[in-house]
């Protein structure tokens, strides 16, 4: 059973790890291209910030030939100012609005400031702009310490992120103009990665293109370190997920084996003859479906393998006692005792007795063996019920019952083998005669049913206890175990009722009997009309179903009974 577990347990791995490794690597992905997507938008909102200062510059210098050197310069604490200003005319009066850019260095990154202002001038050369109050003060800002804007300037953007380190300048024809870094100058860009970059426009025309490293997809250290995170953690729970996997692929195999183990054990048992308990049934599935067949069966074989030994040991006794019976007689006559004229009647009957015993094993044998041939024919049921009646009232008498029959002259003809059939109902009155009392009514009486014909023998005798009656039909069963071996050997081989019964489903019908202890007992025989296959029930089943008036109804089709093995004894 270790090995079924190990099998269930390796086939539970391929299920657990597969759907792990497929979604470890697509968390994986998602949040690869999740990351690189929040670099990519971050990188250009910091491009973005950048161009007004880039283009103050392009409008100050004319060109980006000092670019490069500049950002140079700046590594070193340069700051880069300009002005932008847009002059109006009204009357004497000139309104000036401007723009000053600063480009400043913040954790080794350029940085962009904007600060806006307006003035207004007299256009009287008497008046100067330091005399207009609406004229600020225009005075350099001065940097401020190392990592911080200068004084006075307002940033467009507080708490930037941490963005890449290099900072690209390129031409509208994609040559490297200026890096923050110092690399790559003059070397040309591949187009495919134009796309992370921002233009940079001069009046409608473009005149360069900024971008970044996280624009291109290169993640810096600090994203790099994001990812692995998102990696061990993806990983970590991938491992914790495949133990708690395994875990329950193990509980479930032992609960799945558990059974299969128990039933093993249970086998090995019942193979050894020591089986002796039901095993117990922990879940209502298949498996416990399995469990409980196999108590039933077990138990089924269990009494089967006791009523053989039973069998064996009632045959054993019943030939015994003839066999004794004979051997006395024997002695006497040996011994001059007895006559042998005197010897021989006891001695014929012992042998017709031990000839009928050994008639009935033989046909109860070729019942089990499916070689039991019936000769059915056409019999008039009527006709056929008054000759056993005529037959059978005789030896009644003679013991002092009242035989009746109560049949009408108008029942069907039934295809039977009337020589079985004889000697089923002959069995049925022979039992009735010797269980009654002298001067008690035996009634043999016949009707049709719907559909079949009821036969029926009732007496008025001791009655059949209602713990025995369910096995009246099993071979050698004696309702009184604790009668002497010769009141035995008087009653019979034991062996009738089973007889009767399997003949009775050769013929397609059925066998009831219904007993009262003091009330006597009836037995009923339905047998099916021409057209009707089998007395009415479930298919394939033999049923066995205890009525109020303590009765046990049998109802077995023929080709059920011939494909099982009986080996169950009867009684007489």
């Amino acid at each position: 059973m270790r090995k079924l577990r190990v099998q269930l347990l390796l086939s539970y791995l391929p299920l657990v790890i597969v759907p792990l490794l497929v979604i470890g690597v697509a968390a994986n992905r998602a949040a690869e291209q999740g990351l690189s997507l929040l670099v990519r938008q971050d990188a250009r909102q910091y491009v973005e910030s950048l161009i007004p200062c880039l283009s103050g510059y392009y409008r100050m210098s004319g060109s980006w030939d000092n670019l490069h050197a500049l950002f140079k310069q700046g590594k070193e604490g340069l700051t880069l100012s300009g002005l932008v200003e847009i002059v109006s005319n009204e009357g004497n009066q000139s309104a000036v609005q401007g723009q000053q850019w600063i480009l400043f260095l913040s954790r080794g990154l350029p940085q962009c400031a904007l600060m806006g202002y307006g003035r207004v001038e007299m256009r009287n050369p008497g008046v100067g702009r330091q005399g207009n109050p609406m004229n600020p003060p225009l005075v350099d800002p001065a940097p401020g310490e190392a990592g911080q804007p200068p004084v006075g300037v307002i940033p467009l953007r507080e708490n930037m992120p941490i963005t890449p380190e290099t900072l690209i300048l390129v031409s509208p024809q994609a040559l490297i103009l200026a890096s923050t870094d110092g690399e790559r100058l003059g070397m040309k860009l591949d187009e495919s990665y134009l796309a992370g970059s921002v233009p940079i426009l001069i009046d409608g025309q473009i005149v360069g293109r900024a971008l970044v490293g996280t624009g291109l997809g290169i993640l810096n250290q600090r994203q790099q370190q994001t990812l692995g995170m998102i990696t061990t953690g993806v990983i970590a729970a991938a491992v914790i997920s495949g133990l708690l996997a395994m875990g329950f692929g193990l509980l479930f195999s032992w609960r799945i084996s558990a059974p299969l183990k128990a039933l093993m054990i249970g086998v090995r048992q019942l193979g050894a003859g020591v089986w002796v308990k039901p095993i117990e049934v922990h879940s209502r599935n298949e498996f416990g479906d399995l469990t409980e067949a196999f108590n039933r069966m077990a138990a089924e074989i269990t009494r089967q393998d006791q009523l053989h030994r039973q069998m064996v040991a009632d045959i054993a006794h019943d030939l015994r006692t003839p066999l004794s019976v004979m051997m006395l007689e024997i002695e006497a006559v040996e011994a001059g005792f007895q006559s042998p004229r005197e010897a021989t009647v006891s001695l014929r009957e012992e042998v017709r007795w031990l000839q009928r015993m050994v008639d009935d094993l033989r046909l109860l044998s070729l019942l089990d063996a499916d070689q039991m041939r019936l000769k059915p024919e056409p019999v008039h049921l009527s006709n056929f019920l008054q000759e056993t009646y005529d037959f059978w009232r005789t030896a009644a008498e003679a013991e002092g019952r009242v035989l009746r029959l109560d049949a009408a002259l108008t029942l069907p003809t039934l295809e039977l083998d009337p020589g079985r059939m004889r000697q089923v109902i002959g069995n049925l009155l022979d039992n009735a005669i010797r269980h009654t009392r002298p001067g008690d009514e035996i009634c043999l009486r016949a009707e049709p049913e719907s559909g079949f014909v009821l036969i029926e023998v009732r007496d008025q005798g001791e009655g059949i206890p209602a713990e025995d009656l369910p096995f009246i039909f099993d071979r050698f069963y004696r309702a009184d175990r604790s009668r002497s071996q010769d009141q035995k050997h008087r009653e019979g081989s034991g062996l009738g009722l089973s007889i009767a019964h399997q003949l009775i489903e050769l013929h397609g019908g059925s066998i009831q009997a219904f007993s009262q202890v003091g009330y006597g007992t009836t037995f009923q025989i339905r047998l099916p009309l021409p057209g009707q296959i089998r007395q009415p029930g479930r298919e394939g089943e033999t049923r066995l179903t205890r009525t109020p008036a303590r009765g046990i109804i049998i109802d077995s089709p023929a080709v059920q009974r011939m494909t099982e093995s009986r080996n169950r004894p009867g009684a007489d």
